[in-house]
């Protein structure tokens, strides 16, 4: 190997480590409202490091067959309804966003199998400026109630 070819080499194996430095994504975990559910959200935190502005565009993974970012709104009776987020969900140059119950989720409609506690797969999530990023979902209703106030079916995927 000549020593272009193994600079060129060892660029390529840094740069997924380098994308990811500008981008943080923790407390990944979903909800499932009970092992026969046809549904899911998946919420957690996302850090952008950067100087430049991002959008998260697209999420993928095996575990369903359809996956959209929502937000939950108040309709004017005062019912919570979930919206697709067709645009995607920008995050600002240093900008932390929170996915949580009662906010903005992954739904994720038509799962392949039954969720239960404890289970993992996973995700990958998709930047407009970033590499795309895998990370390990772990089910944890525990956490999700916790965070919704304990409030049972807070985020009112009772339509989905």
């Amino acid at each position: 190997m000549s020593l272009r070819s193994a600079i060129l080499a060892c660029s390529f194996a840094v740069l997924p480590a380098l994308a990811h430095a500008h981008v943080e994504i923790e407390n990944v975990y979903a909800r499932v409202a009970s092992p026969v559910a046809q549904s899911a959200a998946v919420y957690m935190t996302i850090r952008n490091h950067s100087a430049d502005d991002d959008r998260v565009f697209q999420v993928t993974s095996d575990v369903a067959q359809r996956i959209e970012l929502h937000t939950t709104e108040q309709d004017d009776a005062g019912v919570m309804r979930m919206l697709e987020l067709e645009d995607g969900l920008p995050i600002a140059s240093n900008e932390t966003i929170s996915l949580m119950p009662g906010g903005n989720h992954v739904m994720l409609m038509g799962l392949n199998g039954p969720l239960e506690q404890g289970d993992t797969f996973e995700m990958t999530v998709f930047f407009d400026v970033w590499l795309p990023m895998v990370v390990t979902v772990t089910v944890d209703n525990e956490a999700a109630a916790a965070l919704a106030g304990g409030h049972g079916d807070g985020d009112g995927h009772s339509d989905h």
